[in-house]
């Protein structure tokens, strides 16, 4: 089951905080804690925002990003995760980095790709919770990918028909065969997934309610016979839980079934919502 009808499929049954709402509640959790925010996502019409393609034109371009912003500023932690509305990236930087010198740099990088640029959107948030807006560096706003046009009123009066979008999209959202940075190797500190999770529940009781409460709703109703799903699921709390934690780890999986992991996760969250756990 892909993402969307995954998504389709929880909030039929729960009163589910949207993919954006949760991308905003992260954001702001990572602002809350003094880092400037780096967000990096693509510009994809349409309904299905994640395809094997989309994925590895975003890497490529994540890992870009994170060499850039290596290079020019103090990058204290990235990371990224899928969810229905596509895949995101985030990179947290020190809360002292020029936000606008930030943002200028972004920009330079986007137009020096050209029209793959347009695809990419890199936008920068200030500790005070404000995005870095095009307009505070002079540049007008984006354009239409076809066209001359303010890219949102295309979008808004759907000018342009699915067929021209989707011809935009096979010539220009390519992945380049000499692209050889799939992986970033990164030393990261091995920690049981049982020990993380006991050790993130004991050290959280109140800052991360809001997000894990969210959680534990989209989980509430999974199909234990589409093992696909479970393994999303799974995916997607240890990647915020993970977030949230403020450490990158490498998870041990324990010998457990995809099922036994799932509810494991999925028991913690429901006993953190109700207070029981301590």
């Amino acid at each position: 089951m892909n993402s969307e009808m995954l998504f389709v499929k929880l909030t039929m049954d729960a009163p589910l905080l949207s993919a954006r709402e949760l991308r905003t509640l992260v954001l702001f959790r990572c602002l809350e804690q003094g880092y400037v925010v780096v967000t990096l996502t693509l510009n994809i019409p349409g309904l299905l925002k994640t395809t094997p393609k989309s994925q590895g034109f975003f890497h490529h371009y994540y890992y870009q990003v994170n060499k850039l912003l290596e290079q020019q500023f103090k990058l204290e932690q990235r990371f990224n995760w899928t969810d229905p509305s596509g895949v995101i990236g985030y990179f947290l930087l020190d809360g002292k980095s020029d936000s606008r010198m930030v943002k200028q740099l972004l920009l330079n990088y986007e137009e020096s790709l050209k029209v793959q640029g347009q695809l990419l959107d890199l936008d920068v948030y200030q500790r005070s919770k404000t995005k870095v807006g095009r307009k505070q560096l002079n540049y007008q706003v984006r354009k239409c990918f076809l066209c001359n046009q303010p890219a949102k009123e295309c979008a808004v009066k759907q000018v342009h028909s699915k067929k021209e979008l989707q011809d935009f999209l096979d010539q220009f959202l390519v992945i380049d065969s000499s692209w050889n940075d799939d992986l970033m190797i990164v030393e990261e500190q091995e920690l049981d997934e049982v020990s993380f999770y006991q050790d993130f529940f004991n050290q959280n009781q109140e800052t991360n309610k809001q997000v894990l409460e969210s959680l534990q709703i989209a989980l509430a109703k999974p199909d234990f016979d589409d093992l696909e799903q479970i393994a999303s699921l799974i995916h997607l709390v240890d990647q915020i839980c993970l977030i949230l934690s403020q450490q990158s780890y490498n998870l041990k999986k324990v010998n457990q079934t995809l099922e036994q992991r799932f509810l494991f996760r999925y028991e913690l969250l429901r006993k953190f919502s109700n207070k029981s756990y301590c």
